[in-house]
């Protein structure tokens, strides 16, 4: 698992050679472990100061930090891990045989991602947004577990 994790910041710019479904799995296990850490821990904070009738601002300076500051991280980390997970992407796709062209789905989901992230909060086009990204991610999936070699063109 460690490895998998080392070699998906290892291959940061690497849009050669194949990933296996194994390595695929474990990056993405860690990156949603370390994504719902950061969120409970904003969201807990807004949540808390929201009930106790107080703007974040004018609560206490610990408590009106964390949120920020998990939120600040949460954004820095998914733009960080934003070109590794397209270039893993992109050797897993090699690696099922799937034809380049799937790779503009991958594409289309981290945007919308990224887009349904920041207009979580706009009830109309971050809920559209979000459900396409969720639409997009199931054909992901979908695509990700499949055996190596499966799509390839047997002649």
């Amino acid at each position: 698992m460690i490895e998998a994790y080392r070699d998906f910041w290892k291959n940061y710019f690497n849009f050669k050679g194949r990933t296996t479904r194994e390595e695929f799995w474990w990056v993405v296990l860690i990156n949603v472990i370390i994504d719902v850490v950061l969120g409970i821990i904003g969201l807990t904070g807004f949540v808390s100061t929201t009930l106790q009738g107080y703007a974040i601002e004018d609560s206490a300076p610990v408590m009106a930090s964390l949120p920020l500051a998990a939120v600040i991280v949460f954004l820095v980390y998914n733009l960080a891990v934003l070109i590794p997970e397209l270039s893993m992407a992109f050797r897993r796709l090699k690696d099922t045989g799937l034809s380049l062209w799937w790779f503009s789905i991958v594409i289309a989901y981290a945007v919308l991602r990224r887009v349904g992230f920041v207009l979580w909060f706009d009830s109309v086009a971050g809920i559209t947004v979000n459900l396409l990204a969720f639409l997009v991610g199931l054909s992901i999936i979908v695509i990700a577990v499949q055996p190596s070699g499966k799509f390839n063109q047997e002649n």
